[in-house]
């Protein structure tokens, strides 16, 4: 091996830095996201909001939108607090994937009955949420496993050491 190989190389504790840190900002987007609308709006009431939307209520029953406006923040909050643990990490990952492909499919509707830009949505929803939200979770999902030993899915996956096979 040469000496450039070596200086070049990541160290283990490198490696698990640059997972954690993608990991935890987007934990931390998603828990503020929560909270904010727990504490700004309240759940019942964003919920509420879901359900006056008219471009949504167009295509889908009003109850499903008070529910789905409703378990919004628990889920952006739960799912964060998850993702920022490292606990359950994939699942939670792809949990998270469901949310925001769910989300882009109502700004989708609403952009093609009321088109803006090229796109048809609102390019402030598409660059500043939808686009930044999702390169971080797709970074998270293809960051390797192996690599992520500051979470608590590495605390739990190590070898714990059997009592009796310290008396032999």
């Amino acid at each position: 091996m040469r000496v450039t190989d070596i200086e070049t190389r990541a160290t283990g504790v490198e490696r698990a830095w640059a997972v954690f840190v993608p990991r935890a900002i987007l934990g931390f987007v998603y828990v503020f996201a929560g909270l904010h609308k727990l504490m700004d709006t309240g759940a019942t009431a964003f919920g509420a909001l879901a359900a006056a939307q008219p471009d949504l209520a167009r295509f889908l029953p009003a109850p499903l939108l008070v529910l789905s406006g409703t378990l919004t923040p628990f889920i952006e909050l739960a799912l964060g607090v998850l993702i920022l643990a490292g606990l359950w990490t994939p699942s939670a990952l792809r949990c998270l994937a469901v949310l925001l492909v769910s989300v882009t499919m109502a700004w989708g509707v609403a952009g093609l009955l009321h088109p803006v830009g090229a796109t048809a949505m609102n390019t402030s929803v598409v660059n500043f949420y939808i686009l930044p939200r999702a390169a971080l979770l797709i970074l998270v999902l293809y960051l390797p496993r192996a690599d992520d030993l500051l979470s608590v899915d590495a605390l739990l996956a190590r070898p714990t050491t059997d009592p009796r096979s310290l008396d032999a």
